[in-house]
């Protein structure tokens, strides 16, 4: 009997997608399948299963457009049709499924949808060599789709998906950025701890700038490059050792620029603080526009080495799709050519702009990139095509494959940059923060002055004596008490709202603080909180302070700082209800349209550039 397309495309998909099932599971860790089957997984993790969703769509079309004689009679829809019965059936073998599985039928409509729009763009290829048909992109939100279908898919199979899983270290192919164990020599730096704990000295010269940058840069170099490290790593198999090479001397000079631009932010900031003996408004909105600054520099230094990235992976990819042999080629040549792909990538968004203080360096990025999009992908497509058949004629199956291959890297890339890179670079601030060095840099004390109804409190019995009758020493031991536990309850669901560890952090310094800056403020109030409505509070409390900031990792953050309009949110919050029954509770958003919208988006910013 004569072997049909569906056939022969039913029985390559079967084996692509159990080695391809097996390939993924293989290279998880038993605590990236932990957080896998929680619906937690890590940014490495997501990565490669949005790059398993891109290129299982990219094969499935290859492999229909090769049989597409095969369907000759049949409509498109039915074509479509048998292709996603044959896609469930294989998935549902592969994973033991009985029965009806919501996921596994949205993960196949949603590939289905993608791989149509692919053939249809080839068929009218095809069809008319002399007008290529405009490729468009997966967006971002739909890569997103396909990554959580895929996750619950897991999730739900988790027995299944353990047995591939192995206990011992993933073997490392070797580092993409070596970085330095550098903690011993800060703790050795007791000049440079000195001075930053003297935070009322002046410096005399230029040389503790200097030399405090240095440190801090080689701090921030080696938690961004381990950061880096975990998330390339996994899918570092994909290149070749010459590739590997190019990407990991490039990788290295972007990190060691970035590492020594946020140091110096960091350090010339904090050298302004120094002499002052309290924080003026101007003086408080300097330091969180530094950060701020300091965070988007993060953000575009990852967007940036993913772009970049992606060139070298559709070069292996390409080499592969197109049967080309790249060992003829002079590495000066395979230089030229990608260092020629990227310049079309990162086209104008490396220009100076007067606008480039504080917050806009990577929004600018994002939006330059995203607005380019169409053009990148003719340019990418152009060089690429010339240099695979610069002498041959007009080849439109591969002028059709190279371009198929750009949009699907080109749509990784967006979706990085909409979805995932300001989670990754969360995690970096919050490593960044539990440096020894940084932490004394990055996180100046409040010094309030001591004037006025709002000056610190003195101690229990200092108060006892002044206000006698009104409050007690017991009355007010047990309301700061109260207090103290109500923003317990605050930090701790931030800490685990933002998956960080308490142990890792200083949530003791942070709740400290907040009790000394809403006592100034409570003091003179006469409250009693009940016990039963502790937990009440804090999760209320949270909850408007986590609404404002974008998300929890994002609110810790602002605890960490001790930003002033997060700490005046939740002081407010609790003199508008200790007076009152928690039941009468109002929002208090009309406070926080005073709020500075900049901050409250450095982590959330909205894709203000969509394509669709």
């Amino acid at each position: 009997m004569e072997e049909t397309g569906e056939m022969r495309i039913e029985e390559a998909k079967m084996s692509d997608l159990r080695r391809s099932f097996e390939g993924f599971v293989k290279k998880l860790t038993l605590e990236q399948h932990r957080l896998l089957i929680l619906g937690e997984p890590d940014k490495s993790t997501r990565l490669m299963l949005a790059k398993k969703c891109m290129d299982l769509i990219l094969c499935l079309s290859i492999d229909i457009i090769k049989a597409v004689k095969d369907f000759q009679g049949q409509t498109e829809h039915q074509i479509f049709s048998k292709m996603g019965s044959m896609f469930t059936q294989t998935f549902s073998e592969l994973m033991d499924v009985k029965g009806r599985c919501v996921s596994v039928e949205e993960l196949t409509t949603l590939i289905v949808r993608e791989v149509r729009d692919i053939i249809n763009c080839a068929l009218h290829s095809l069809e008319d060599s002399e007008e290529t048909e405009e490729s468009t992109i997966i967006s971002s939100k739909r890569i997103n789709a396909m990554v959580e279908h895929t996750i619950e898919i897991l999730k739900e199979f988790a027995a299944k998906m353990k047995s591939f899983c192995t206990s011992l270290p993933r073997s490392m192919r070797g580092k993409l950025i070596i970085t330095e164990d550098v903690e011993e020599d800060l703790n050795e730096d007791v000049k440079l701890k000195d001075w930053f704990q003297n935070k009322y000295e002046t410096p005399s010269s230029s040389v503790g700038l200097e030399t405090s940058v240095i440190a801090v840069s080689r701090a921030v170099q080696k938690v961004i490059g381990q950061e880096l490290n975990q998330l390339f790593e996994p899918i570092s198999d994909e290149l070749s050792d010459s590739d590997y090479s190019l990407l990991q001397s490039e990788s290295s000079r972007e990190i060691g620029i970035v590492a020594d631009n946020v140091a110096k932010l960091i350090v010339e900031e904090r050298f302004k603080l120094c002499g002052f003996a309290s924080q003026s408004p101007e003086i408080q909105e300097s330091w969180i526009l530094s950060i701020d600054r300091v965070v988007s520099e993060i953000k575009r230094f990852f967007g940036k080495t993913f772009a970049k990235s992606s060139i070298h992976f559709m070069w292996a990819h390409l080499r592969t799709d197109l049967k080309h042999d790249s060992k003829k080629e002079s590495e000066e040549s395979i230089r030229s050519l990608l260092n020629s792909a990227k310049s079309i990538i990162l086209s104008d968004t490396d220009e100076n702009y007067e606008d480039d203080r504080y917050a806009c360096v990577f929004l600018r990025f994002k939006t330059i990139f995203c607005d380019k999009i169409p053009e990148i992908t003719q340019g990418l497509t152009d060089l690429f095509y010339s240099h695979f058949r610069h002498d041959a004629p007009m080849d439109v199956t591969a002028y059709t494959t190279i371009k198929n291959r750009v949009c699907c890297y080109l749509g990784l890339t967006n979706w990085w940059l909409n979805s995932e890179v300001s989670k990754v670079s969360e995690k970096v601030i919050h490593l960044l923060m539990e440096t020894r060095l940084l932490v004394k840099t990055v996180l100046p004390e409040v010094v309030l002055e001591e004037t006025g109804p709002s000056v610190v409190s003195h101690s229990v019995c200092e108060e006892a004596q002044a206000k006698p009758q009104q409050d007690s020493r017991w009355q007010t031991k047990t309301r700061k008490t109260q207090l103290r536990v109500v923003l317990e309850m605050v930090v701790t669901h931030a800490y685990t709202k933002a998956k960080v560890s308490r142990g890792m952090g200083k949530s003791e310094a942070i709740i400290d603080h907040l009790l000394q800056k809403t006592w100034a403020e409570l003091k003179g109030i006469d409250f009693d909180i009940r016990g039963s409505t502790f937990e009440l509070f804090g999760k209320a409390i949270f909850r408007n302070v986590c609404e404002k900031s974008g998300t929890p990792a994002h609110a810790l953050m602002l605890l960490q700082l001790r930003d002033p309009q997060i700490e005046e949110c939740i002081i407010s919050y609790l003199k508008h209800h200790v007076t009152q029954p928690l039941k009468q509770h109002n929002t208090v958003s009309s406070f926080f349209s005073a709020v500075r919208k900049a901050i409250a988006s450095v982590f959330r910013q909205k894709n203000e550039v969509s394509v669709t």
